[in-house]
């Protein structure tokens, strides 16, 4: 929780106002607290409505250092975030993969889009942030055309071979259900790590793509990767749905040497699969050993048949 001297807030807001040179040196945690007394303190928000007009929207790297330490904050600063990054006086690709990340990170994938298109319309320079924000927002929404133009745009920029940009876009061709484009993107990958074979697994398997995840898991193994606390925990509903106890015991066996059987992640998913191939005793000596059981614990032991 967020503790805040109101009254040092508003004093130090007022300092910014007035262009004071040493407080483009301020700590990004002393401006969210003026923020955050702008909000609590109603006698403010009329000074922080026509104040924009002042220093800090024309201070480049302060503004967008701002945006990023609002927007971190959660879904309720996001309207704060937004009106900081909208009344300022010069933006550059920082300021707009700061706002698309922002909204990445708070779920609000209409927003990313919106300003998405709003980049394209004013040839904006876009930069690897926007594009990984845009394929995330692209992906939850199903949205296959935008996909689409974002990877095109990032085949223009030279960067859709890039790991960190092509792993989200493969993401989002799966979870769209055009499979031969999300393989043809991961096959096209130089370099392939533990971290981007998992985030191809994760995205069939989300996908209901059970058989081509489990494919692709087998084709890691072969490649002497070893799977990560993500990879397992997304193998093992996938293990679950098509019945596959013997690669889910073989899992758990993996788990226990790894000493990770007790992740909370992974604990959850051996219980469903257990149960969900009527293997009730050792789910529920998992259910019994885990030493934090959240309410994601009981419901696929409550939802067993």
């Amino acid at each position: 929780m967020l503790v805040v001297d109101t009254d040092a807030s508003t004093d130090l807001w007022k300092k910014v106002r007035k262009g004071d040179e040493t407080k483009k040196l301020i700590k990004a945690l002393d401006l969210l607290s003026c923020v955050y007394a702008i909000i609590v303190q109603p006698v403010v928000v009329h000074s922080f409505s026509i104040s924009f007009d002042c220093k800090l929207t024309s201070d480049l790297i302060l503004s967008n250092h701002v945006v990023f330490k609002i927007s971190a904050n959660g879904p309720f600063f996001m309207d704060i975030a937004r009106l900081v990054f909208d009344r300022m006086w010069v933006r550059d690709d920082v300021s707009w993969g700061t706002m698309m990340a922002g909204y990445a990170h708070n779920g609000g994938f209409c927003q990313i889009l919106e300003l998405f298109n709003h980049m394209k319309r004013d040839n904006v320079k876009i930069n690897k942030v926007s594009i990984v924000s845009a394929s995330m927002a692209a992906a939850e929404m199903r949205d296959l055309e935008m996909g689409k133009d974002i990877h095109d745009f990032a085949i223009q920029q030279g960067i859709n071979s890039d790991i960190l940009v092509a792993t989200p876009l493969m993401t989002m061709y799966a979870k769209c259900g055009e499979l031969e484009k999300a393989k043809k993107l991961f096959v096209g990958l130089q370099r392939r790590d533990v971290i981007t074979w998992s985030a191809a697994i994760v995205a069939f398997a989300q996908s209901g793509h059970s058989e081509e995840a489990l494919s692709l898991f087998r084709d890691m193994l072969k490649n002497n990767l070893k799977p990560n606390r993500v990879t397992l925990a997304s193998v093992l509903p996938v293990c679950a749905e098509v019945l596959s106890v013997r690669l889910g015991k073989s899992l758990h066996c993996y788990a226990i040497k790894s000493d990770i059987d007790f992740d909370v992640s992974i604990g959850t998913a051996l219980v469903s699969m257990y149960a969900k191939c009527q293997f009730f005793t050792p789910a529920m000596t998992i259910f019994k050993r885990m030493p934090r059981k959240g309410v994601c614990i009981f419901i696929p032991k409550l939802s067993s048949p």
